[in-house]
């Protein structure tokens, strides 16, 4: 099953990162990381949107709801932000 453990820990492999490294990046101890991705317990709603942002995914991804990653579009203009979008459609399509 894939749930928010699951993901935090996959995200955090594939960036090379180990649970100390996460824990001192949001200010936690090893072992709140260690039961994250244990599904013995959750980050807090505070702590999620830190956690997509540190791992450029959505908090809809980390819980579950969409599979998606998410893209930072911040500082793009409109017509960027259009073009990108497009080229998302087209490969879809493929």
């Amino acid at each position: 099953m894939d749930d928010i453990g699951t993901r935090i820990a996959g995200l955090r492999e594939k960036m090379g990162y180990t649970q100390q490294d996460l824990a001192k990046v949001f200010g936690v101890s090893r072992s709140a990381v260690n039961a994250w991705e244990m599904g013995k317990s959750f980050p807090s709603s505070q702590l999620m949107p830190q956690i997509a942002q540190f791992f450029r995914v959505s908090t809809d991804y980390l819980y579950g709801i969409k599979s998606a990653k998410s893209i930072d579009v911040s500082g793009l203009e409109d017509g960027d932000i259009e073009a990108l979008v497009a080229v998302a459609e087209r490969l879809r399509l493929k």
